[in-house]
């Protein structure tokens, strides 16, 4: 978690795409630190109020790293 895709654009030229669905880029976090990619999200508290008959996207935490 979360999902994501790898493709290879040429010699050296890669694309990483993640899925975060039900994050605000305030939430989430990427930087480069000792040889790899980190991007990284935590959730506000939602104070909203809000009532969900069902809430199927995740919001839980996640970091995820890929080696450079």
């Amino acid at each position: 978690y979360p999902p994501y895709n790898i493709e290879k654009l040429g010699d050296d030229a890669y694309r990483i795409s993640i899925a975060v669905a039900g994050f605000t880029p305030d939430e989430l976090t990427v930087e480069v630190k000792d040889g790899a990619l980190i991007v990284a999200a935590r959730k506000a508290e939602d104070d909203s109020g809000r009532t969900y008959l069902h809430r199927g996207i995740a919001t839980r935490a996640f970091e995820r790293r890929f080696g450079l």
